[in-house]
């Protein structure tokens, strides 16, 4: 007989490390037949903590569908926020299913924003939120540094880590990589992520002014908050004959964009940071990586091994971390060759859903 599985996370669109792992668990559970029905997380647009009258109304709807679904499933899988908003959400959502808490397996995705959220044991948002957690079949996180989190809310053997994990199709051929380390004069600097307060991007839109325009060029690909910082950051850009803008990207864009930077630069402070998932698919394209000491990241990232630590908000270690590579290219080999090693052992995409799957047929 089938297992039935309640799926309750965010599915593309918008894309999003998050709805991004999620939207590959669900097509390998539905290939293996189980019988799953999906809510749908996902909201329009990429800001995180923030309400709007149209979210709260797709709130209630997520709401109302749950209330009035079925009961009788063998695992239900979620994907908590980490937001106070999101949290009353989801308090309501495990009351709604609190005879199923036994079945359900959350994953967080992020991190750093749980952490600040479930922080202070004494305060009642912790409580409610230990109430139900403490009945979970289990808690599923990114890392072995963001399994604190959960400690003191649930049975530390309850607690999995499973790391994140890149798209077979991005990783580098033999022959790219060739070409990615013959001699050229310009260093290439690709930022890929969703261009959001906290991600860093105009730190390493500062440092750009800051060196030399013949020697570096930057390239930033990925969503913005709102109309209002995207015209900002155009303007910035447009007379800049080294920096240049390709938007959402996805498939072989995506790909050429990572294949052909030498550099991944994601300094990182954001508050809602779990375990970005462009890190692991920057290895897989053979990028040297440079970002912070923030949320997971530590857990896939070793300084000097993978790239290069630079302190959040700082232009100046940008600077350095760019100048050094620039002036060492044969670092950018050695560096270049352990994330490829790297992310083949250890974060191809059947090496995330097996630890998973493993985790969740476990009960």
């Amino acid at each position: 007989m089938k297992k039935k599985i309640l799926f309750i996370t965010p599915l593309p669109p918008p894309v999003t490390g998050q709805s991004l792992a999620c939207a590959e668990l669900y097509n390998h559970l539905n290939n293996q037949n189980y019988d799953i029905e999906v809510i749908n997380l996902s909201k329009q647009s990429f800001i995180s903590g923030k309400g709007s009258l149209r979210r709260v109304l797709e709130i209630a709807k997520i709401l109302f569908r749950i209330l009035w679904a079925k009961k009788n499933y063998d695992l239900i899988y979620f994907t908590p926020a980490e937001s106070k908003m999101g949290s009353f959400k989801d308090q309501l959502i495990y009351l709604f299913l609190f005879p199923n808490l036994n079945k359900m397996y959350i994953h967080l995705h992020g991190g750093a924003g749980m952490r600040c959220l479930l922080g202070d044991n004494k305060k009642l948002i912790y409580k409610i939120n230990k109430f139900f957690i403490s009945r979970l079949a289990g808690v599923i996180v990114l890392g072995e540094a963001l399994k604190n989190i959960y400690s003191g809310l649930i049975e530390n053997n309850k607690i999995h880590a499973v790391e994140n994990f890149s798209q077979d199709y991005l990783f580098i051929k033999n022959s790219e990589f060739k070409i990615k380390h013959s001699d050229k004069k310009k260093l290439k600097v690709l930022f890929l992520s969703n261009l959001l307060p906290g991600k860093g991007y105009l730190e390493l839109l500062e440092s750009a002014k800051l060196l030399d325009k013949s020697q570096v060029e930057f390239h930033f690909a990925g969503g913005f908050e709102n109309e209002y910082d995207k015209d900002k950051f155009l303007k910035f850009i447009e007379l800049q004959n080294n920096i240049f803008y390709h938007g959402i990207v996805s498939g072989d864009i995506k790909r050429k964009l990572l294949v052909e930077a030498d550099i991944f630069c994601l300094p990182t402070y954001y508050p809602y940071e779990g375990q970005p998932i462009s890190i692991l698919e920057a290895y897989a394209a053979g990028c040297v990586v440079i970002t912070t000491n923030h949320s997971g990241i530590f857990d896939i990232f070793e300084p000097n091994r993978n790239g290069l630590e630079v302190t959040k908000k700082s232009v100046s270690d940008l600077v350095e971390a760019i100048t050094y590579f620039n002036k060492n290219r044969k670092e950018i080999h050695r560096v270049s060759i352990n994330n490829i090693v790297d992310a083949r052992k250890k974060y191809r995409l059947r090496h995330h859903l097996n630890k998973i799957i493993s985790v969740l047929m476990s009960k």
